[in-house]
């Protein structure tokens, strides 16, 4: 689900009530609302993603983790008057 961009989506199915989540900025999350808010958040500052990959994933005795990058990248900049495509 993640690398066809149903990032929000996935956490909805798939996250714990009480899941406990720290991204790779250190923003961190205490339940899976938070989570969901939290990637909301991401997601709004994102234009257009190109290709989404999953390098590594971890599961096990209540720990899971995933390392996604994200290729070509383009971040809506925001300006006094909304967003916008050019920075």
């Amino acid at each position: 689900m993640v690398t066809k961009g149903q990032i929000l989506e996935a956490i909805e199915k798939f996250f714990a009530a009480d899941a406990r989540t720290v991204d790779f900025t250190g923003r961190k999350a205490n339940s899976k609302q938070e989570a969901i808010d939290g990637q909301k958040q991401t997601v709004e500052l994102i234009q257009k993603v190109n290709e989404i990959s999953v390098h590594r994933v971890g599961v096990g005795d209540d720990v899971t983790f995933k390392e996604p990058t994200f290729l070509r990248l383009q971040r809506k900049c925001k300006m006094r008057n909304g967003p916008s495509d050019r920075c």
